[in-house]
């Protein structure tokens, strides 16, 4: 059974807050679009974000752009829970 059949990368030009948020945008996108058809995603933060590891995936993929989204992208073998919500009174008070 293949339940990850799909790894991806979103990388942008350069590394700086603007650019963080388009990237998180297109992740948001992805995932939304992958919930729809019965796919499910993973956000991995660590291969990126911690230290210079994001250098071992640029030169894996022989690009200088900035990885800032690495994400799993396949079907689940079970419904995750959900994760309860608080209010907006829970919140705001």
């Amino acid at each position: 059974e293949n339940h990850t059949p799909a790894f991806g990368i979103i990388s942008t030009r350069e590394d700086t807050p603007e650019s963080w948020i388009h990237a998180g945008l297109a992740f948001e996108e992805i995932a939304l679009q992958a919930s729809q058809n019965n796919y499910a995603t993973n956000a991995l933060a660590a291969m990126i974000q911690i230290g210079d590891y994001y250098k071992e995936a640029q030169s894996l993929l022989k690009t200088e752009s900035r990885p800032q989204v690495f994400f799993r992208l396949g079907q689940a073998q079970k419904a995750p829970k959900h994760s309860p919500r608080l209010t907006a009174k829970e919140v705001t008070s």
